[in-house]
């Protein structure tokens, strides 16, 4: 639910190496924070790349589950729409009750919990972002 109302789309249009269509791309993600290509892929933004990387994750796992719930059959039963919306501005830090990580724990859903390593003074932050992501990514095979 953390992307309720907050999904821009775009129709695929090829590799966007013109200008026009990169224009269009901006255009068309707008303020959201993620962006379906339609026929392609998957694009997320965040304000530093760790939170890209974890809209980037949520997404595609979004898309798996309503894939899967789709494809059972039957009607896909959804919470209220009041509730869906609320529960996307609390994932997205807009209610001031954001659950921050606990420590160097990032819970990343029902599969995938892990221990994050600490940020080096001497590697960077960018380090860190690295580390973060080979992290999830490792615990994330393993559990699956």
């Amino acid at each position: 639910m953390e992307f309720c109302n907050r999904v821009a789309y775009h129709d695929y249009e090829g590799v966007a190496l013109n200008l026009d269509e990169q224009k269009r791309l901006v255009h068309d993600l707008g303020t959201h924070p993620v962006m379906i290509l339609r026929n392609h892929g998957l694009l997320t933004v965040g304000s530093s790349a760790a939170q890209a990387f974890l809209r980037m994750y949520y997404l595609d796992k979004a898309c798996q589950i309503q894939a899967e719930a789709q494809a059972g059959g039957s009607a896909v039963v959804l919470p209220d729409p009041a509730v869906c919306d609320y529960t996307a501005r609390q994932l997205n830090g807009e209610t001031g009750e954001r659950p921050q990580a606990l420590g160097r724990v990032a819970y990343l859903g029902p599969r995938c919990a892990c221990r994050l390593p600490r940020p080096g003074r001497s590697r960077g932050m960018s380090a860190f972002v690295e580390d973060a992501a080979k992290a999830v990514v490792a615990s994330y095979v393993e559990v699956a």
